[in-house]
């Protein structure tokens, strides 16, 4: 049998022991999805029953137990404080990418370092002046057998009063052209003149040698009379060889020896057409490496 209501509207528990009683539930908050780490899922509390005399006003009032955070201790950097700056970015906010390097600034050389500076090139110009002086000299025959002869030197038939030897290429054309072999590049010359009051009459004949005293090209022979040349009309002649140096290399080489140098012969007879035996040495002339 139903009770009615009291006077302050009471309800009858009666009439509510036919429903259901509500049980309160536990939701588990999953984890981060920014965490790496698997932690071990927590355990899930049994369900209190609410008791039957509490009205569902109290139910309601009862909030879920929060599951416990688990705590990453190894958890990896956060992507966004690795990743790089958007290239939108003022570059004002850009990390500086390099170090600026700063410039040295320059300094005034010491007194002292401006004498040694001085010194060093004194000496370095010193020793540059050695080495080209050396090498210019080594071009000139350092023996005696280059002493030129000291003139005039006299003879029977005539008197040499001066005299110059070189090389140069031979003339090939024009009246005057030499006639040294074809594959000659450098001939030796020796000029020479007489000295007409002690040169009568009679005949030079010119042989030339190589620094190892052979005889090179043929004998040159030329007539005079009365101090004068019969080919030239002068006191003067020129003795142009008819053999030398087929390579300018050689030739080049030759002239940076210091050993014996290639000579002139000069030789006085009777006349040209004298026997050779009559001819007898008058002056030999070392010819001098200078080219023309």
């Amino acid at each position: 049998m139903r009770s009615s209501p009291d006077e302050i509207g009471e309800l009858d528990h009666d009439e509510f022991a036919d429903e259901p009683e509500e049980t309160a539930t536990l939701k588990v908050i999953p984890e981060s999805e920014i965490s790496p780490a698997d932690p071990a899922p927590a355990p899930t509390p049994n369900p209190v029953p609410a008791p039957a005399t509490t009205p569902a006003v109290v139910k309601a009032k009862a909030d879920p137990a929060p599951a416990p955070v688990p705590v990453v201790e190894n958890a990896a950097p956060a992507t966004l404080e690795t990743s790089p700056k958007s290239s939108n970015e003022p570059r004002h906010n850009r990390p500086p990418t390099a170090a600026k390097t700063q410039d040295t600034p320059w300094t005034r050389p010491s007194r002292r370092d401006i004498m040694s500076l001085g010194a060093f090139s004194f000496v370095l110009l010193l020793v540059a002046i050695w080495v080209i002086s050396r090498f210019f000299t080594q071009l000139h025959f350092q023996s005696k057998l280059v002493d030129m002869p000291d003139f005039p030197v006299s003879g029977q038939h005539a008197s040499v009063a001066t005299a110059e030897t070189y090389w140069r290429e031979p003339v090939r054309e024009g009246p005057s052209r030499d006639v040294a072999k074809r594959e000659v590049v450098m001939i030796p010359v020796l000029d020479l003149s007489l000295d007409p009051g002690k040169s009568p009459q009679g005949a030079l004949r010119i042989i030339f040698r190589n620094h190892e005293g052979m005889p090179i090209g043929d004998p040159i022979t030329r007539s005079f009379n009365g101090g004068r040349f019969d080919a030239s009309g002068s006191e003067k002649i020129s003795f142009p060889s008819t053999n030398g140096f087929t390579d300018k290399g050689v030739f080049n080489g030759y002239r940076t020896r210091t050993g014996r140098p290639w000579m002139a012969d000069v030789m006085e007879g009777p006349s040209v057409d004298a026997p050779a035996g009559s001819f007898k040495l008058l002056v030999q002339i070392p010819v001098l490496p200078q080219p023309r």
